[in-house]
């Protein structure tokens, strides 16, 4: 079985697109930086069948899977703080923990 005559090469200059904006693009320099190259073109590869046509479909599948996860932005983190009754609790929980291991340990010889 030759697999090198239908293996495809797919080959995206992600850097001179016009279509993706620059929140974008620098997304998807950090998802595809295994698969860049040394002209920074993404660089896809597909030989998982012996059909060179399904081949391309799954390099392009790829890379469009690449770009949809690129194109999601993060939601950004609030910075919270625990309210006055998770402290509250917390603190009288651990008051009852420690009650309960000050009453396992001995009373001490007299």
């Amino acid at each position: 079985m030759n697999k090198v005559s239908s293996k495809v090469e797919l080959r995206f200059d992600f850097e001179r697109s016009v279509v993706l904006q620059d929140d974008t693009r620098a997304r998807l320099r950090i998802i595809a930086q295994g698969k860049l190259d040394s002209q920074g073109q993404i660089l896809v590869v597909s030989q998982a069948t012996r059909d060179r046509q399904r081949n391309l479909e799954d390099a392009r599948g790829k890379l469009v899977e690449m770009i949809t996860r690129a194109m999601h932005r993060p939601k950004r983190r609030r910075p919270t703080r625990p309210s006055r009754g998770a402290k509250e609790s917390r603190l009288s929980e651990k008051r009852h923990d420690s009650a309960r291991k000050r009453n396992r340990s001995s009373a001490g010889f007299e």
